[in-house]
């Protein structure tokens, strides 16, 4: 089990070092340390994210590996919110939304399956938190992409707007010259 899980970080890993690299014959160049944030880039963290915990979590659940299948989605709790950690906004709406939903899910699992077959009994009721379980997770996941866009726009609102400039300051002596500092905070 922990074998497989590895080689599956050391995949995700791989995958996001492939997607992060510079196109061949160009130089990188260092990026200003308060640059704005892209919202399209956000949006495709936040995708690419969530298609390789499930990409992860098909091939688990193809290759009947359930461990494979686990890793996967329990991934998918943080992937959907890459956008947003591009942002620098560590917790998400999303995120939240999938760590109550996996909790309904397990509990409707456990449930279902300590139901007898007596669809009477009212442990059987709860297998319906396995099926809202699923729904919220994929609706914490929608969310997250959705709202990565939203994050970049509070993340470069919320970023220093400082401007330097000449400036000519009329006196009664004559005019001075020397600089300005406006800005937006």
């Amino acid at each position: 089990m922990m074998t497989k899980l590895i080689w599956t970080v050391v995949a995700l890993m791989a995958l996001a070092c492939v997607a992060a690299a510079d196109p061949p014959g160009e130089v990188p160049q260092a990026a200003p340390t308060d640059s704005p944030k892209d919202r399209s880039e956000a949006f495709e963290l936040s995708i690419a994210g969530a298609t390789t915990s499930l990409l992860v979590t098909g091939a688990g659940v193809m290759g009947h590996d359930h461990d494979l299948s686990l890793a996967g989605l329990a991934s998918l709790l943080v992937t959907p919110s890459l956008g947003e950690l591009y942002a620098n906004q560590p917790f998400t709406i999303g995120m939240g939304v999938r760590a109550a939903s996996a909790g309904a899910f397990l509990v409707g699992i456990g449930a279902a399956v300590n139901c007898d077959g007596n669809s009477q009994a009212s442990g059987c009721y709860l297998g319906a938190l396995w099926i809202a379980g699923a729904i919220g997770y994929g609706a914490g996941t929608v969310l997250d992409i959705a709202l990565a866009g939203r994050a970049v726009d509070r993340y470069n609102a919320r970023r220093l707007h400082a401007r330097v400039a000449p400036a000519v300051i009329p006196t009664a002596a004559g005019p001075i010259v020397g600089m300005g500092i406006g800005g937006r905070f």
